[in-house]
């Protein structure tokens, strides 16, 4: 009477696999690239965009910073006086 230990091991359950944070968005954002411009211009851009990327963090420049650009301060509407009675 042979017992098959094949059967009585639990199958292997597959692992978490994790994705780095923006994979997605690059990827989504390359697809919209290639179906917009072409792929042989997706792949210009996408050297380029490299390169600039390259650049800047040889310099020093933190690429995650937001260029701030001078507040513009509107004027606000003035408000209406308080009525003396109230309309209801």
């Amino acid at each position: 009477m042979g017992i098959n230990k094949n059967k009585l091991l639990r199958p292997k359950r597959a692992s978490l696999q994790f994705v780095e944070e923006g994979e997605w968005s690059k990827e989504a954002e390359h697809i919209k690239l290639k179906s917009h411009l072409g792929e042989a211009q997706a792949k210009d851009l996408k050297v380029k965009q490299a390169q600039l990327a390259k650049a800047k963090a040889e310099h020093g420049i933190n690429p995650n910073l937001i260029e701030v650009s001078e507040r513009v301060i509107t004027k606000e509407k003035p408000k209406d006086p308080l009525p003396e009675i109230e309309w209801w």
